[in-house]
């Protein structure tokens, strides 16, 4: 639903407004405890905001295409011992 960028788009929760320049600006409701820790991740990295979203966004689709594969996204040490597997929560779409 959010792929027409020429009209404004309101989901619960979030509202997209088409700008001049082919882009979307997103606003998003999202708990206290997840915006401070998606800005304080922002200002650890130097990254904006909107930086993070998108490269968020980017991981998810690796692990989502991953997994489709019946593959798994996982964090390796120098020695390629595994540190962490990225695992996608299992939700129902509303």
């Amino acid at each position: 639903m959010l792929r027409d960028i020429n009209r404004e788009i309101s989901i619960p929760g979030i509202e997209a407004y088409p700008l001049s320049h082919g882009e979307l600006k997103l606003t998003l409701e999202l708990p206290e405890l997840i915006f401070t820790e998606i800005n304080d991740l922002a200002e650890h990295t130097g990254r904006t905001l909107a930086s993070v979203f998108r490269n968020s966004l980017a991981l998810f689709k690796i692990a989502a295409d991953a997994e489709k594969m019946h593959h798994r996204l996982v964090v390796l040490d120098a020695d390629g011992e595994i540190v962490e597997t990225l695992s996608l929560p299992r939700e129902q779409r509303k």
